[in-house]
């Protein structure tokens, strides 16, 4: 024990400077603190696992019968143990702080108990959990029964630290910059209407369809889910650019989370779960839509991952087995729920109903039974009654039906939503180059900068882009080729058990396209957004598919290196991007200015009147200054 704690310190001085030098060679090479920090803390533990893996433990793997884990989860369980410790470590500084008396030495006082509190979970954790042996299956039946009944949550456990790595480095990028752009919102941005509910006393003017209780729709063709998320935290936080981030952060938060989930559940892969929801937490398409309008558009597609998610039939989860009875059972409340699920995305936004006809279409041909689509559409129903409580309202609010029907009159005509004269060949060209306006995060430089090319493109981000766009083709035709390989037997599975296959999803991509035709010219970057997270679940699917129909091991190795290359290519440029808008100050559509007049408005007396030549001015004042 003595040696294996001498050993364990020893190690962790070797990650010290491992830590060390990696953050301060980030930084010379221009990277952000917090990125780089971040970036150099994943270095120190891998480092830290491997000496310890090598030496410190290294007696006790090898002589303690039992079966390994593969190498990457005995990864996850020590990073998930490390990040333990640490928390604890700064409850326990904390607490020292709180608790004692001031003195002069208190705060070394604070730090060393901390570190040796981290110190002893860190070791603890680490012998009896991270580097303890498995028994074999059949060792004895008492033994068995342990191994079984703690395979499961020793999975999840991993599982829940790969989302908490996930989740760190999105926000680490999501919070750079914080304030840059300044703030910009239109009628489509529901948000500032947070300042006029908690803030009531003076009457100015607002957007959002009429009603005479609380506000269920912003307009025709959208609700108000951000209003009412960030609701709370605007009561916490108050109105602030700070608060803001966090309140469209948090839908960012449940697209990485319900990414991986739907990627484990199509593949039963936690280490491709993972690479897909890690590429995405670091696509700067991804991270830029949430400072710009896209986030109303991109907040929908959480619902539109439940949606997919529920709809998929379940698999085995790292080799544990699922009873058949747990499968049959919650079948059809499941198709219920994605339906739900699939109405809450469109009450977000009215795009998500081009992603309908994949789940109805196939649906029914998949599992050939007109019940199962009627239980999706009933689920589906209900979540759009949304819009018809709306109208409803709008309707007792207007007075009648004769002055409802003008207002939706003139309202359509100013919308001109059938306004587009292109023809079905310009139609295909603009959705086409939409869509890859929106992958490569053209559509947030546009709205940020009033112009792109700001961030120039690199081999890796053209390449992505065109990997990103042929990736729906390429699952298509595996799954195709695969399904017809194994038709009988994922016909009785999907039949019971789920709605789609996981092949199915990249027909969403392609039937978007395709129903976002008859809107043509009228719809552009934002409207496509959905597609960034779907992407980057196709890709990696496709990944899956190819090992099936190849019969190789590639979601593991050809999983691990398209991680690496999304990550490092990611980052790079995210950097160029970071690097011009702390620099410009956001000039552009977005300029900070609006920010900086807000906070002089408030040093202002209280009856000054503020005149705005248009909403996306009056909206953010409107927040920013609390109404």
């Amino acid at each position: 024990m003595n040696t294996q704690m001498l050993r364990f310190g020893m190690s962790g001085v070797a990650g010290y400077i491992v830590d060390s030098l990696v953050l301060y060679a980030l930084l010379a090479l221009g990277m952000g603190f917090m990125r780089g920090r971040l970036l150099s803390f994943v270095c120190a533990v891998a480092v830290t696992f491997l000496l310890n893996r090598r030496y410190t433990f290294a007696e006790q793997i090898n002589n303690s019968p039992g079966l390994r884990p593969p190498l990457w989860l005995e990864f996850g369980r020590y990073f998930a143990a490390m990040g333990f410790g640490g928390l604890l470590n700064l409850a326990t500084y904390w607490l020292v702080l709180l608790v004692i008396p001031p003195f002069p030495a208190l705060f070394a006082l604070a730090v060393a108990a901390g570190s040796l509190t981290g110190m002893v979970v860190n070791f603890v954790s680490a012998k009896w959990w991270v580097f303890m042996q498995r028994p074999e299956h059949g060792e004895s039946a008492a033994r068995g029964l342990a191994s079984g009944a703690f395979a499961l949550p020793r999975v999840k456990l991993t599982a829940i630290s790969c989302l908490i790595l996930v989740q760190a480095i999105f926000w680490t990028s999501h919070l750079t910059a914080m304030a840059l752009p300044g703030l910009y919102m239109d009628a489509a941005n529901p948000d500032y209407l947070a300042a006029h509910v908690l803030n009531s006393e003076l009457p100015n003017p607002i957007w959002a369809l009429p009603t005479p209780g609380p506000i269920i729709l912003g307009s025709l063709y959208h609700g108000v889910q951000n209003f009412y998320v960030g609701l709370p935290v605007f009561a916490l936080l108050g109105f602030n650019m700070l608060a803001l981030r966090l309140a469209q952060g948090l839908f960012a938060s449940g697209i990485l989370i319900m990414t991986q989930l739907v990627l484990q559940r199509a593949s039963g892969s936690l280490l491709l779960a993972f690479t897909g929801s890690l590429g995405l937490a670091t696509e700067l398409a991804f991270i830029a839509s949430f400072r710009t309008q896209m986030y109303i558009v991109m907040s929908g597609t959480f619902w539109l991952l439940c949606a997919i998610y529920l709809a998929l039939p379940r698999t085995r989860v790292a080799n544990v087995a699922v009873a058949n009875n747990d499968l049959l059972a919650p079948a059809r409340m499941t198709w219920f729920f994605s339906g739900l699920c699939a109405g809450l995305a469109v009450y977000s936004y009215f795009v998500f109903l081009f992603f309908v006809p994949v789940f109805v279409a196939l649906g029914w041909l998949h599992t050939r039974n007109w019940r199962s689509i009627l239980i999706w559409l009933l689920g589906f129903a209900l979540g759009m009654q949304t819009y018809v409580l709306g109208y409803a309202l709008a309707f007792i609010a207007l007075g009648g039906f004769e002055p409802t029907l003008e207002w939706l009159r003139t309202t359509a005509e100013g919308l001109g939503v059938m306004s587009s004269e292109l023809t079905l060949t310009q139609r295909l060209t603009n959705a086409w180059s939409l869509q890859e306006l929106t992958l490569q995060n053209i559509g947030n430089e546009l709205m940020i900068f009033t112009s792109a090319g700001w961030v120039p493109p690199t081999l890796w981000t053209i390449w992505k882009v065109r990997l990103l766009v042929i990736a729906p083709l390429l699952l298509a035709v595996l799954g195709i080729a695969n399904a017809r390989k194994q038709r009988d037997e994922a016909k009785v599975e999907t039949q019971a058990h789920g709605l789609l296959a996981s092949w199915h999803l990249a027909l969403l991509p392609i039937t978007f396209i395709f129903v976002s035709l008859i809107f043509g010219s009228r719809l552009w970057s934002h409207h496509f957004s959905p597609l960034i997270p779907l992407a980057y679940v196709i890709l990696f699917l496709a990944v899956y598919k190819l090992q099936i129909v190849t019969r190789r091991s590639l979601p593991k190795w050809a999983g691990m290196a398209l991680m690496m290359v999304v990550i490092v290519g990611n980052i790079h440029q995210q950097r160029g991007f970071f690097a011009h808008l702390e620099a410009s100050g956001g000039a552009g559509f977005f300029s900070n200015a609006i920010n900086r007049m807000a906070e002089d408005a408030l040093a202002m007396p209280a009856e000054l009147v503020h005149v705005f030549p248009e909403w996306g001015f009056g909206m953010p004042f409107s927040l920013l200054t609390g109404n």
